[in-house]
């Protein structure tokens, strides 16, 4: 039985990989461009809105990640081009893997745990201080 490319270990450690077919190449390379783009677009647009302090926080945390991942991307793809000896190893597209599920469980936890977690203690807050006396001026 034969394995699959993907499930190989040679595939993944292999100091001089073969390089990428043509159309692979081209669309691991446009999708790092966009993702650095996109990060770039939203950390300068983002500041400007007029969003609620956690949404914000939410896109540029967001914007941080596209733009570090589409970097470190990118960055990967031109040493898998020039073909770089150990360097261009695939085993780096599998830590970028690994780093984007690691963004992407903090983003999720962040969304699903500390946002409800912020907004029900605002929520309280607002309950206690109305009945609090201000302070006359």
């Amino acid at each position: 039985m034969t394995l699959p490319p993907l499930l190989r270990f040679s595939y993944w450690f292999n100091a001089s990989p073969p390089p990428f077919s043509t159309a692979v190449g081209f669309g691991l390379l446009i999708f790092f461009a966009v993702l650095l783009v996109v990060g770039i677009a939203v950390q300068v647009i983002a500041p400007r809105q007029k969003w609620e302090k956690m949404t914000k926080r939410l896109v540029a945390r967001s914007g941080y990640m596209l733009t570090v991942l589409g970097s470190i991307g990118l960055v990967l793809y031109a040493l898998s081009y020039e073909r770089v000896p150990v360097l261009s190893a695939r085993l780096g597209f599998l830590v970028w893997a690994a780093f984007l599920a690691y963004y992407a469980w903090q983003t999720y936890r962040f969304v699903r745990v500390e946002m409800p977690a912020v907004q029900k203690r605002r929520e309280e807050r607002e309950r206690i201080d109305k009945w609090i006396p201000k302070p006359n001026r």
